[in-house]
């Protein structure tokens, strides 16, 4: 009776609403879909992204949902899209160093949220029922420079995230209202050393 399910109705059990789903639109108008674990399929997990991830769990100190979060998806989507770009792109803009690579994608995906792109998250795939993002993820987008509070070296916050309201995100999680903790380690820069183009948040 629980084929639907795959015959595991709890797996497609939602108590918390943390299932949502993520769009990011890019500044040229292209989109990128986020989907929660379970919730339909999901990006291959990009590294660039990953080493946020791994910033916000060990030294933020926040715990982790394992980066299955819908946001967290579309970013993984939205890093691997701007890898593909840069390695067809002529002459080639892959770096030989692959921790200087992912630190480059880092930048250009914050610099286009600077240009105008847009992350919506919804606990509905239609975008009708807005929501802050999760602590965790709120924490790695702290991690990336994508927190309201970061700045880059003109002093230029990336706007692009949104709230539960459909307006622009005020930094605070959907768990309470919570605001994520400045890092241990200097927000991931061009150079991965927190050093321009991003100041800390303060």
């Amino acid at each position: 009776p629980f084929t639907y399910a795959d015959n595991a109705p709890s797996s497609a059990a939602d108590p918390l609403g943390l299932m949502p789903f993520t769009t990011i639109t890019r500044p040229d108008g292209k989109k990128v879909k986020g989907n929660a674990a379970g919730g339909g399929p999901q990006h291959p997990k990009d590294d660039a992204i990953d080493d946020a991830i791994t910033q916000a769990s060990t030294k933020a100190k926040v715990g982790s949902t394992s980066g299955n979060c819908a946001e967290i998806d579309a970013l993984h989507g939205l890093a691997g899209k701007i890898r593909e770009e840069r390695k067809n792109a002529k002459p080639p803009q892959t770096l030989p160093d692959p921790k200087d690579e992912n630190s480059a994608i880092r930048e250009q995906l914050r610099g286009e949220f600077v240009k105008g792109a847009t992350l919506e998250t919804s606990h509905d795939p239609g975008g009708h029922q807005p929501m802050n993002p999760c602590q965790f993820c709120a924490q790695v987008l702290r991690e990336l420079g994508l927190h309201p509070e970061n700045k880059d070296k003109e002093g230029r916050p990336a706007d692009g995230i949104k709230g539960a309201d459909g307006k622009k995100w005020d930094g605070t999680d959907t768990g309470g209202g919570k605001r994520t903790k400045p890092s241990t380690s200097p927000v991931l820069s061009a150079k991965g050393d927190g050093k321009p183009p991003f100041r800390p948040p303060r």
